[in-house]
Parts: C-alpha cells; sequence; structure tokens
C-alpha cells in the first residue's frame, strides 16, 4: 500500500481527483480514496470543494450500479422461473403457461432497469427497442447472458 501511497503523491491534481471520484471503477480499496484525499487537502483543495464540483462521489455510477443491482435480480428471477417453466410444461402446461407469464413480468422489471440505466449514463444503445424485447420474450435464455454482460461494461465506462 506504501507504494500506492508514494504514487498518489506524484500525481497530477487532476489525476488525484479522478482517483477520489472513480476509485470503485479502478478497484481501489477506500483506504487508497482517502490518502488521495489527504493528498489533495495538503494541496489545498479541501472535500467541500470537491463535493462542490461533484468530484467527491461518482453518483452517476453509484446510481446506476445500484439500478444494476436490481436488474440483476430481476433477471436471475426471470430466467430461473423462464427455466423451470421450460421444464414443467410436459408434466403439467397450464403451470408452465402460469410460469412463464410471471416471468414475463419479471423480464419487464428487468428491461425497465436496464432503461433506467440508459437514462442516467445517457446512453441510447442501451435502450432496447420494442422488437428486440419481443424477440427476447421468446429467446430470453440467450439475451440473459449477452444484455447482462453489455449493461456491466457500460457501468464501468461511466466517469
Amino acid at each position: 500500500m506504501d507504494n500506492r501511497i508514494d504514487k498518489l503523491k506524484n500525481m497530477q491534481t487532476n489525476l488525484l481527483i479522478d482517483v477520489v471520484k472513480n476509485y470503485k471503477q479502478y478497484g481501489y480499496p477506500v483506504e487508497l480514496r482517502e490518502s488521495a484525499i489527504k493528498i489533495l487537502e495538503e494541496r489545498g483543495i479541501k472535500q467541500e470543494i470537491l463535493q462542490l464540483s461533484g468530484n467527491l462521489e461518482n453518483n452517476k455510477f453509484d446510481n446506476a450500479l445500484d439500478e444494476y443491482k436490481k436488474y440483476n435480480s430481476n433477471s436471475i428471477i426471470a430466467f430461473a422461473i423462464y427455466v423451470i417453466s421450460l421444464f414443467v410444461f410436459t408434466n403439467s402446461p397450464v403451470f408452465s403457461i402460469v410460469l412463464y407469464l410471471i416471468s414475463l413480468i419479471f423480464i419487464a422489471f428487468s428491461f425497465l432497469n436496464i432503461k433506467k440505466i440508459s437514462q442516467s449514463i445517457k446512453d441510447e444503445d442501451l435502450d432496447y427497442s420494442i422488437l428486440f424485447i419481443a424477440f427476447s420474450l421468446i429467446f430470453y435464455f440467450f439475451f440473459f447472458f449477452i444484455v447482462r454482460k453489455q449493461v456491466k461494461d457500460k457501468i464501468m465506462l461511466i466517469r
């Protein structure tokens, strides 16, 4: 950790501010962020200034990550119910259809989560069309893995 702190001391101020704001995306520990804040304070930049300039926290990333967690939960539940409905179909078609309809509700919730993420990061690539959603309802098994990775990658690019 001492090696990292020495590197922080040699960094330019704007890079230190970036470390403070985006430490989660970089995978840095909180201790490193706190050290960067102390170095900035030694350089005359107080936490209040960072807060007022929007550089103390990356709220956009935090909000998108929270929404991603909701998306993840909804999509996993939808995926599990969807798979169960496929296996139950031969024994009980009516129960299978009920399960499929329940999975559609969670699929809709997961796409609403994606829409909120898309709006918060202003990225139209995540804003899926109605045609895509309708197609994915039939082939959700495949789209589950593709869309999940794509959303996670977009969130990690937030600055």
